[in-house]
């Protein structure tokens, strides 16, 4: 998930603005219910959200967001290349799943006896 996702979720709220989990979901494309949760347990333990001090379960914008991001792109990395399968590989992956599937569109399962 790109970070921006989870920047645009807090832009629309001022820096005392209390803001639940749930405030997050948008920058996910699952419909996970934890990932919203889990991820603002990332951003207080990396101190850009902290506790709210009217309700449990509430976050306020906390430390220099854009500081933060510009250290942590100036880690060092390492590269992971993904290859992709070719075109043959592909081609008898849809095959092979072609052939197991027997369902017959708009006809009702029939049990084996």
């Amino acid at each position: 998930m790109p970070f921006k996702n989870v920047e645009a979720c807090i832009d629309k709220h001022g820096p005392e603005q209390a803001l639940p989990s749930k405030t997050f979901q948008p920058a996910f494309t699952g419909k996970s219910s934890n990932n919203a949760g889990f991820l603002t347990a990332i951003l207080r333990a990396e101190g850009l959200l902290s506790a709210a001090p009217d309700g449990e379960g509430r976050h306020i914008i906390a430390g220099n967001w854009a500081e933060w991001k510009s250290s942590v792109l100036a880690l060092a990395g390492q590269k992971i290349e993904a290859a992709a399968p070719s075109v043959a590989e592909a081609s008898k992956e849809d095959a092979a799943t072609a052939s197991n599937d027997t369902s017959n569109p708009g006809e009702s399962p029939r049990r084996k006896k």
